[in-house]
């Protein structure tokens, strides 16, 4: 598997787009084609139920195309089901709080660093586990946590947000957060640059990851000139669209 960890490490920038819709196990073939790194599952707006993500989740792991779960929240049940399919990490919504994040990591990471339930007859270890403590412990090193800024409350508490153990990096929400602050969409906008300024400075002074997930390129590319790796770009539902509507356009001008 692509080993999003290594690439971070060596200061590269990761390249993905969401599912918000189509679940069949080959749009992970249709995306890797076009040279993505990741894929995010939405799964917080999405209406995939746990049979459809456990599909595509087996189906990039033949592409060798890592899956992020965006999780519809931090109950136990979503978090175990979504580590145990398989998936290569979990970003967090809607992140206000250190706790929102504690609860997940509670959840997805074995002793000493959360309590996940241990059931390793599943697809996340291949149905084949030789060293039980080797195995836990690498499976934590491996899963990818996420939190995602959408709100003032979340820009107020980042330092102890990026304090907790096991979380890996920040991802903006640039629509809900500019929402919050009643500047909704004006991503140009001094308040909406100071806070994305904010949280890729304090992710900086602790050592985390920061990143975006946007449809609007010239955002995207702002943000990975301040430093951001964990770039996000549109969805494949909006890709359809745009592609669509660009050559019945070029048709209809023939």
């Amino acid at each position: 598997m692509v080993d999003l960890r290594q690439k971070l490490a060596e200061g590269a920038c990761i390249y993905g787009t969401m599912l918000v819709e189509l679940h069949t196990p080959n749009i992970v073939y249709m995306l890797k084609k076009v040279g993505f790194d990741y894929l995010i599952v939405d799964c917080e707006h999405g209406y995939f139920d746990y049979y459809m993500v456990a599909n595509i989740i087996a189906a990039a792991k033949g592409a060798d195309l890592p899956i992020l779960v965006r999780i519809p929240g931090t109950g136990r049940e979503p978090i175990l089901k979504y580590v145990e399919m398989g998936a290569a990490g979990l970003l967090v919504p809607m992140v206000s709080q250190a706790e929102d994040v504690q609860t997940v990591i509670k959840h997805c990471k074995y002793a000493p660093l959360g309590s996940r339930g241990v059931s390793t007859t599943r697809a996340h270890t291949g149905y084949h586990v030789d060293d039980l403590r080797t195995y836990m412990d690498q499976a934590n090193a491996d899963i990818v946590v996420l939190g995602q800024i959408e709100s003032l409350q979340g820009l107020e508490h980042i330092s102890e947000i990026l304090d907790v153990a096991g979380l890996d990096g920040l991802i903006v929400g640039p629509n809900d957060l500019s929402q919050d602050m009643d500047i909704i969409n004006q991503y140009g906008h001094p308040r909406m640059k100071a806070a994305i300024q904010t949280i890729v400075e304090a992710s900086r002074s602790k050592q985390r990851w920061t990143g975006i997930i946007t449809s609007d390129t010239a955002l995207l590319l702002e943000c990975q000139e301040l430093g951001m790796q964990v770039l996000s770009w549109n969805s494949e539902v909006g890709m359809m669209i745009q592609g669509g509507q660009a050559g019945l356009g070029r048709l209809k001008k023939l």
